[in-house]
């Protein structure tokens, strides 16, 4: 064995933008998620009870989202950059130890470029995913049924197109996030099948409130998580 068979090629790093991102809160991670099929439509959708009576919950609360935006199969989800408000509202519903996943759309891209370092058995797999057509996200408010609600509920709730598969998706701890903000540090997630670091970048405007009128700067972790 020669020396140049014990280097271990370099970790790189790509940064990306919070807000860039689309997320969801569960107590385990999330990998395979199927939205909406077809395409999306400019400005008509017919809305379910399920889709009513969450959208009368939040005007009726919009300061505090609750956990039923994403009950199971909603395919309901916010930007990533206002997962931090979220959490600060429902820090208290148990969501302490669950985890974030937040979907990239050009994840997957990134795979593909170096998919030299996966593994044969993992190819099969990623050529499948590429066939797929990328998810896409629309917000809800768009839709002219039901333009009326983004008057009383001041954040965008995205419904997903399409599918997600798992070179779309990262997880994050409810705790690692949380840590992350409160000390003002990048979020990474390292994926180790194609020594990759994603790093998630954030501005202070992405953590503004509507409701409350000012950027949230901090969750107590110790306080409502123990």
């Amino acid at each position: 064995m020669s020396l140049l068979d014990n280097i271990q090629p370099q970790i790189q790093t790509i940064s990306l933008w919070l807000h860039d991102t689309y997320a969801q809160i569960h107590p385990k991670p999330l990998h395979d998620l199927l939205g909406i099929t077809g395409r999306i439509p400019d400005s008509n959708i017919y809305p379910n009870t399920a889709l009513l009576r969450l959208l009368d919950n939040l005007e009726k609360r919009s300061d505090n989202y609750t956990n039923d935006i994403f009950y199971p199969n909603s395919g309901f989800f916010l930007n990533g950059g206002d997962i931090f408000n979220y959490l600060a509202k429902n820090i208290d519903h148990g969501v302490c130890d669950a985890t974030i996943t937040l979907v990239i759309i050009s994840l997957r891209d990134i795979y593909w470029n170096n998919k030299d370092l996966l593994s044969p058995d993992e190819m099969p797999a990623l050529e499948l995913a590429t066939e797929k057509s990328l998810p896409a996200f629309k917000n809800i408010f768009d839709y002219e049924r039901l333009q009326d609600y983004a008057d009383t509920i001041p954040t965008p709730i995205y419904q997903l197109y399409g599918e997600v598969t798992p070179y779309n998706v990262i997880h994050l701890p409810v705790r690692y996030f949380i840590e992350s903000i409160n000390s003002e540090t990048p979020l990474q997630v390292n994926i180790a099948d194609i020594n990759m670091t994603i790093q998630l970048d954030y501005a202070a405007y992405d953590f503004w409130s509507f409701a409350d009128k000012s950027i949230i700067k901090h969750i107590s972790l110790r306080r409502e998580c123990g």
